[in-house]
Formats: C-alpha cells, sequence, structure tokens
C-alpha cells in the first residue's frame, strides 16, 4: 500500500485554509483496541467493531452498558438512526455533523471531477469526521473553492497521490474484460475497485492463489504501484423476521424452495405485470418464493436478468423480483425492530450520491435474529467497485458498479434493503472478506427486473 502525503497546500495547490476542529470535539476519540476478559455478545462485537472504525469510544465495558440501558430513559443514551445503536446524546450530535459533510460530498465531486488531477472527495471518519480530498498534483484549484462547499468549521485534508483518476480507473476496467481470463490462468481475483484513501485500485487475491506470483504478474501488467493487493477469501451469496400474512416488509424472511436458500426482502417493485418482491438475484433465479418458512405461502416465483446458470457471466444488479403478489402485500416499509414501527425509503440516490465514509445501514433477516435486531451500520469504502458472486449453479458471475461498506452480515441477510436517511441504497449481495459486505446500486434494479422500486404503499 502506498504512503500517502496529506498536505495542507499552500496557494497554489490549496490556499492554506485548513480549519482544525476544536479540541474536546464530545464522543470523539482516536481508534483503539477494545478491551475486556469476557466473550462479548455478538451485538457487543459489532457495536464495538462499528465504534472503533469511527472513531468512537468502543471499550468493552461502555459498550455493553450502552447496549443494556439504551431502553431506560434516564441513561442518557439514545439509539442513533444513522449506525443503529446506542450512542450518547454528545456522539450522536457528531454523528449528525459528520452527516452533514457527508452530504456535501457528491456536489464537490460533480463540480471538480473533469479537473485535472481530481480523484475523489471523501469523509474521513476515522480521522475525526474531516473532509479528505484525494488528488494528484496536477490539482490546482484553491481551497477556498473546496472549503467554501462544505459546512462551516470543516477540517479539509488534502492527499497527494502520484496516480490520475483516469489512470485507475482504466486498471479498474481492464481488469473488469480480464477478470474471467485471469482466474483462467490461476490468478483468483476475488474483488476489485478504487481505493481513493490510497489513491490506488484494491484487488482481493484468494489465498488459494500463489499469492506472491499472482501479485507479481499482476504489478507487471497492471501498473505497479497503482494496485493495493489484500488477501479475499471466495466471495459465496450471504444467503428471522418469519411472518406469513399481511405485508411483504423489507428485512422479512423469505425461502426459496427448490434451491432450499433463505433470503431477505427489500422493497417492493411493480413492473409491467403488477407488483414484486425485490431480493438478491443468486437466491435462486426460477425458484418458487415463500414466506416465514420453507413450507410458509407462496410469494411467487423469482425471476433475474437471466444471467445466472450462464459461464463467465456479468452484470451490475445481484437481484431479482418474486411475484407477481396483491398489491395488499407491497410496501416500501421496512422492519427495523430495535425502532419503534416500521421504516420507509422513498426514495433512490444519483450515480453520485455514495460518498466514501457516509455510513449506510442494512436490515437483514439474519443478522437481526443474531443481534438483537440491530441493524447492521458501517461506512462506504468504496463508491465503485466489482465482485465475483457464486451463484446456485456453482458458477462465479462478476457483478460490476457495486458498493462496499464495512459492516457484517449473516447467512440469510442477502436481499437485505441498505438505506442511508430516507434513500433506498441498494441490496446486499456479499461479503467476501471479513468486515466488508458488498451490495448492488438500487438504481440499477429496473434494469436488471424490468421493476421499479415503490415508495408508498398501494
Amino acid at each position: 500500500m502506498l504512503t500517502n502525503k496529506v498536505v495542507r497546500l499552500p496557494l497554489l495547490l490549496l490556499a492554506g485554509t485548513v480549519v482544525a476542529l476544536s479540541a474536546g470535539v464530545p464522543g470523539v476519540r482516536a481508534a483503539g483496541v477494545s478491551s475486556g476478559t469476557t466473550t462479548p455478545s455478538p451485538q457487543v462485537q459489532a457495536a464495538q467493531a462499528l465504534r472503533d472504525s469511527l472513531g468512537l469510544r468502543s471499550d468493552l465495558a461502555f459498550v455493553t452498558i450502552s447496549e443494556t440501558a439504551v431502553n431506560q430513559p434516564a441513561s442518557g443514551f439514545v439509539r442513533s438512526e444513522l449506525i443503529g445503536i446506542p450512542v450518547t446524546s454528545s456522539e450522536e450530535a457528531e454523528l449528525i455533523r459528520r452527516d452533514t459533510i457527508a452530504q456535501a460530498l457528491p456536489a464537490i465531486n460533480a463540480r471538480f471531477a473533469n479537473q485535472p488531477g481530481y480523484i475523489q472527495a471523501w469523509l474521513n471518519q476515522a480521522g475525526g469526521g474531516t473532509a479528505d480530498v484525494s488528488v494528484t498534483a496536477a490539482f490546482s484549484t484553491p481551497s477556498s473553492e473546496l472549503q467554501a462547499m462544505l459546512p462551516a468549521g470543516t477540517t479539509l485534508n488534502v492527499h497527494v497521490f502520484p496516480y490520475s483518476r483516469a489512470e485507475l480507473d482504466s486498471v479498474v476496467q481492464r481488469l473488469n474484460k480480464d477478470a474471467f481470463t485471469l482466474r483462467g490462468e490461476g490468478i483468483h481475483i476475488e474483488h476489485w475497485g478504487l481505493e481513493v484513501q490510497t489513491g490506488q485500485v484494491q484487488v482481493g487475491l484468494n489465498p488459494v492463489t500463489s499469492v506472491a506470483s499472482a501479485a507479481a504478474t499482476l504489478r507487471a501488467n497492471y501498473g505497479g504501484g497503482m494496485l493495493d493487493i489484500v488477501p479475499s477469501t471466495p466471495a459465496a451469496g450471504a444467503a428471522s423476521r418469519t411472518a406469513i400474512t399481511g405485508r411483504v416488509y423489507g428485512g422479512a424472511y423469505i425461502a426459496f424452495a427448490s434451491s432450499q436458500e433463505h433470503c431477505t426482502a427489500a422493497n417492493s417493485s411493480i413492473g409491467q405485470f403488477g407488483y414484486f418482491v425485490i431480493s438478491a438475484g443468486h437466491c435462486g433465479n426460477g425458484n418458487n418464493v415463500v414466506r416465514g418458512s420453507f413450507s410458509g405461502p407462496s410469494i411467487g416465483t423469482a425471476l433475474t436478468n437471466g444471467y445466472y446458470g450462464n459461464v463467465n457471466s456479468t452484470t451490475n444488479c445481484d437481484c431479482l423480483a418474486a411475484g407477481p403478489i396483491p398489491s395488499s402485500l407491497a410496501t416500501n416499509e421496512v422492519i427495523i425492530p430495535t425502532f419503534p414501527g416500521l421504516y420507509s425509503y422513498t426514495r433512490l440516490p444519483s450515480y453520485l450520491e455514495f460518498p466514501v465514509g457516509e455510513t449506510v445501514c442494512a436490515t437483514g433477516d439474519q443478522w437481526a435474529v443474531t443481534h438483537n435486531g440491530d441493524l447492521s451500520c458501517g461506512q462506504i469504502t468504496s463508491a465503485s467497485t466489482s465482485v465475483f458472486i457464486s451463484d446456485i449453479y456453482g458458477n462465479d458471475d462478476e457483478l460490476q458498479d457495486a458498493f462496499s461498506f464495512a459492516a457484517g452480515s449473516e447467512g440469510g441477510d442477502s436481499g437485505s434493503p441498505i438505506g442511508h436517511g430516507s434513500t433506498f441504497m441498494g441490496i446486499l449481495d456479499t461479503q467476501p472478506v471479513s468486515g466488508s459486505v458488498y451490495a448492488s446500486k438500487s438504481y440499477y434494479i429496473q434494469g436488471a427486473t424490468g421493476t421499479q422500486p415503490i415508495f408508498n404503499n398501494p
């Protein structure tokens, strides 16, 4: 991995207007190692990992107290709608401050995308919620133009890297094209995509590959220092809430009778032939989909865009539509057990609305079962990445232009709706590396299934 140079740039590059956060910002600390001698519950472990990734307090005693005290009004803890776990009121205020920064980044990326030397802006959560911009030395825009587009008081850091966005994107495109060929040659790459935090392309190598030899071959053919090569396990689909009547809510347990897979429902959608339930495509094309259990009532037939079952297939949406279902079963509402009532997604994102560092949350059926009803939340680590996913036929299919975020999942969570606030960001597909979840972007659902997500109850 390259060592980046953080520059608080003078006049020509970014005229010196770096504003430092004042000392003692509530809820912020340097990321550290949690302590404790007892084995914490999966719920507490997940909360510790999430807090540590965001630079929040994560020692075992504190996190354990937060998880048990959140339901006591006088405890001082509230359950954060941004990251799904108990936080103090000062931490929630800090998370809201950071989210405000994240919402400003798409406009910055759109404005400067075509300027020489610009790579991408991102939210540095572990660094205390700063706005960071990755560039090359060719970027000459005054800092005042960037700072003016950020909330007042935001720290702006600039990272200068040697490779341009065009060079990095070219490597990603070549890997997209060559991925199956490389596997045929014994170089088993599992995921690859732009890593703006290091100014490189991250490539995950399956440990069954001779890593040293494969890495040398990749560096010789794809740009040497442009690659950040990391170990990666094979990507299997992350294949409860068991209601069998009423609307098929996002986050609900659904099962695929023929393939004997169980997954999670996302939003409902509408198409030429009526309403449908959206889930992950690898759960089973052509299968009869049921709800609640393998013997539950039928939802309908699962239909994908047809790439499953074919050799060397590529897609930008690992998704399916199951149905048609009666309008009385369709909904845009999501079950979140740790929040009262139901939550509704009301919009799709644009292609710019995946800023690295923004937190998103998945509502997985099995994650909720094993984590006391919690969401699985984490920060976006790549706005555009590719990954191999194993389908029910034993084929490895290539999912392109996915996004990844630092969170966990359990078997049965595939298809989980992923959101940020009221925005339906995508559906959970796979977890090839511990702590990284890969997902299809929601705006690809219509092209893949012929159905459009709905944003109100029929």
